[in-house]
């Protein structure tokens, strides 16, 4: 092979396998890295090899124009294979990787054969250079915040889709129908123009879906401080009431003497000793119940655990949770508070004999809790194992933990156990 047609066809490869792992590496994928490494290559060797074969029997018009059979299809039903979202957000992913790409695919193209029409030097060093750099934009600016939007938003991706696909398709048809954009001069200004539009307008989408994460990012901080609020003023309300009680308490300490005195003197050990034990169960009253070490994560267990008694349910509670620990504790204790509450909602319509709530915490050999409930009716699990909210406005909870998992590189489990519920969380 001829060095100039070399050059074209390694750009021709380079634009697939940028194209392929910008796409991968921005979605959230169904399988692991090993397995999704392995159907890639096999999909990408295939793609390349029909593309270089079309390619040197049809030259490289009549193969751009079936591009959409030789590459889009068969790439964007992988990527559907691959990805976490079988739904609008991977087909919008797909597209607005591949036509903010295909605006170098097609720059470099034009001003190749506008200029350098038997070297293909330009289309060789422009994607060499400009797709490793268009795909560092999207992997190193905007992928934690877009993979973010994905998760928190689940509607309206439609429309963006067909956005992008519309974009994706007008790029295919203006640059090779029906001929070549190159041989119609007249039509390369429009054409030079929408190049231009392409990125802005996928830019502009990206701010409003940026904006749609900050918003996410700012309801999520207003629960984290509801949550410490509402906790540190329920352990504020504690205080104030055990104050009050130890007041009383020592006010009336005199007469208990007085009384215990006379008791001793007649000779009446035993009642003495019940007044005594009386009296000591009296005082343990007048001190708030410390649920764990850690101070944030005790006053989140002492307000959501009166929330639990004010429904009249039963909480059976062994949380050893460590004053230091390696990750935030007022992250975590949004995680307790979400899953708390769930089972509070859970439990509450279940008839007062099967009201409980069991939570379970240790420290070693990792740090790991377990919060499960008994439950009436059907629950159903996503593709994730994550349960499925069945009502509108619900399943914010169970996001929110699985983002802290996904954040802190946490395993969550959620099983059905002979009638409870069970929730599991280790951190590594």
């Amino acid at each position: 092979m001829k060095l100039p047609n070399l050059l074209n066809t390694l750009s021709g490869v380079w634009a697939i396998l940028w194209t392929y792992m910008t796409d991968i590496f921005l979605l959230k994928l169904r399988y692991s890295r090993r397995k999704t490494a392995v159907i890639s290559a096999a999909v990408l060797l295939g793609v390349i090899a029909l593309n270089v074969l079309v390619y040197g029997a049809l030259g490289s018009h009549r193969a751009g124009q079936i591009s959409i059979l030789i590459q889009t299809a068969p790439m964007l039903a992988c990527i559907f294979a691959l990805s976490g979202y079988r739904d609008a957000r991977a087909l919008f992913t797909y597209f607005f990787v591949v036509a903010n790409l295909h605006v170098i695919l097609a720059s470099t193209y034009i001003l190749n054969t506008l200029f350098t029409p038997d070297t293909y030097y330009i289309n060789f060093f422009g994607r060499l250079i400009g797709y490793p750099l268009v795909s560092w934009l999207f992997l190193g600016k905007i992928r934690k915040p877009y993979q973010y939007v994905l998760e928190k938003v689940t509607h309206g991706w439609g429309a963006f889709a067909l956005v992008a696909v519309l974009f994706y398709l007008m790029q295919n048809l203006m640059l090779n129908y029906p001929s070549e954009i190159t041989t119609r001069p007249a039509d390369l200004p429009a054409f030079g123009l929408f190049l231009v539009l392409t990125p802005l307008t996928f830019w502009r989408m990206f701010d409003a879906l940026y904006r749609q994460w900050e918003l996410y990012e700012a309801r999520e901080r207003e629960q984290l401080l509801q949550i410490q609020q509402d906790a540190l003023s329920h352990r504020v309300e504690q205080s104030k009431l055990s104050e009050k009680r130890l007041a009383v308490w020592r006010h009336d300490l005199r007469h208990r003497f007085l009384t215990l005195r006379m008791m001793l003197e007649r000779g009446e050990t035993g009642e003495a000793l019940s007044y005594v034990d009386a009296a000591a169960d009296t005082l343990a009253e007048t001190t708030p119940r410390r649920w764990c070490e850690n101070t944030v994560m005790d006053a989140m267990f002492a307000a959501y655990f009166a929330l639990a008694s004010d429904a009249e349910i039963r909480i059976e509670a062994d949380m050893d949770v460590p004053e230091e620990m390696d990750i935030p504790a007022t992250e975590l204790s949004v995680v307790f508070a979400n899953a708390i509450e769930n089972a509070i909602n859970a439990v509450r319509p279940l008839p007062k004999a099967r009201r409980v709530i069991r939570c379970e915490c240790i420290r070693r050999p990792q740090f790991m809790f377990c919060i499960s409930n008994p439950y009436d009716g059907e629950i159903r699990f996503n593709d994730d194992g994550q349960p499925v909210a069945l009502e509108k406005n619900h399943g914010f909870g169970t996001a929110s933990i699985a983002a802290y998992c996904e954040k802190h590189g946490a395993f969550c489990d959620y099983e059905l156990e002979n009638g409870w519920f069970v929730l599991r969380v280790v951190q590594p």
